[in-house]
Parts: C-alpha cells; sequence; structure tokens
C-alpha cells in the first residue's frame, strides 16, 4: 500500500506542477484553456473530496489542518495516505 500512496503522489505532484506551469508560462494556442479549465475542475474536485471527508470521517478519525491538506493536493491519494496513518496507530484486536 506504501509503494501505491508513494507513486499516487508523485503522479499528482507532476499534475500540479504542469497545471500550474500553465499559469505562469501558458501554453500555446487553445492547450492554456484546456490546462485552466482542468486545474479548475481539480480544484473543486478535491474541495469536493474534503468536504466528503470531513462528513464520512470526522468523528473517527479527527483529521488535521496537515491532513486536510493531503486531500487537497493529492485527492484520493491523499485520503488512503490519512487513513493508513491512522490505522497505523490503531490497536488491532
Amino acid at each position: 500500500m506504501r509503494a501505491v500512496i508513494i507513486i499516487g503522489q508523485i503522479i499528482f505532484s507532476l499534475i500540479w506542477i504542469l497545471l500550474l506551469a500553465n499559469l505562469v508560462v501558458p501554453f500555446p494556442g487553445q492547450a492554456f484553456g484546456l490546462f485552466v479549465l482542468l486545474l479548475g475542475i481539480l480544484v473543486v474536485l478535491h474541495l469536493l473530496q474534503m468536504l466528503i471527508f470531513y462528513a464520512a470521517f470526522h468523528a473517527h478519525v479527527h483529521p488535521t489542518g496537515k491532513d486536510y491538506g493531503a486531500i487537497f493536493l493529492f485527492g484520493v491519494v491523499g485520503w488512503m495516505m490519512v487513513l493508513q496513518k491512522r490505522n497505523a496507530g490503531t490497536p488491532r484486536a
């Protein structure tokens, strides 16, 4: 599971870098508009994931600001990170 999380973090980091680079150095032609649209969709979806995570797990997991930051940056991979971190600290019977 750890390898999946690391690979997911790398992929999402590259996606964020690519989308934000478009704002600094606009890509030629229609690509600029497409990448701005994709950035907007990514932000909205990750905010939605944060809200879903809060609604589903806030009473059980007690997430911190770092946890919400991880979910915003890495989406479902951030979710997996938070849950794995919390489960590692929970003794199993």
